[in-house]
């Protein structure tokens, strides 16, 4: 979802959910998901690359179209029908902890 929010644009990912607390943040909406809810999150992206494929089925069928591809590593926040879920912070790494002192 992107754009100001009279002119909302949605884009779709295909992703492979790489980062561990990610996994566990998706694995903890799966539910949520699943009865339909309202569901969305922040999240970081990595290896993105495009990959066609051709509709089976619909108005489009026939024609070639354009998957975005790529790996979930980090989801920055979540929110289940408007409402903030808490999220586990990430560890710092001890690179970066030493870049800021």
């Amino acid at each position: 979802m992107r754009g100001s929010t009279d002119d909302i644009a949605y884009t779709k990912f295909d992703c492979r959910v790489s980062g561990a607390e990610a996994q566990k943040i998706v694995k903890r909406l799966e539910a949520d998901v699943a009865t339909e809810q309202t569901v969305i999150i922040g999240f970081r992206i990595a290896d993105i690359y495009p990959e066609t494929f051709t509709f089976e089925k619909g108005e489009k069928k026939g024609q070639t179209g354009v998957s975005i591809k790529g790996r979930l590593l980090r989801i920055k926040f979540a929110k289940v029908n408007g409402e903030a879920i808490d999220l586990p912070q990430p560890a710092r790494s001890s690179e970066a902890e030493r870049a800021t002192a």
